[in-house]
């Protein structure tokens, strides 16, 4: 059975980002996600996926993220789901099987 977040208060949302957290610009990119996310409610459930492309752009990797993506998101379902650019993008797409918002 699908849940949406442990507290039904929460509002469930799932970020990808191409890079990796340190990277000044996916870093800026995100703190923009939760400052216009705040703006509508405070009460977020934030899943943070990294994956890392620019330091691992192997073809392999992303095969596993993928996987490792499904995984991690079995079971669960998204009211928000937001990617950072068209890599992300292009992985969401490419997950839409196992992302239950998209």
């Amino acid at each position: 059975m699908a849940v949406f977040a442990d507290d039904p208060e929460l509002l469930p949302v799932l970020i990808l980002h191409s890079y990796h957290p340190g990277f000044i610009w996916t870093d800026g990119v995100m703190e923009g996600m939760r400052t216009g996310l705040s703006k509508h409610t405070k009460h977020l459930d934030l899943q943070v996926e990294y994956l890392d492309a620019k330091r691992f752009p192997q073809v392999s990797v992303q095969g596993r993220f993928l996987d490792l993506l499904g995984e991690k998101t079995r079971d669960r379902m998204y009211a928000v789901v937001l990617v950072s650019d068209n890599i992300g993008l292009a992985t969401a797409t490419r997950a839409k099987g196992v992302l239950c918002a998209l």
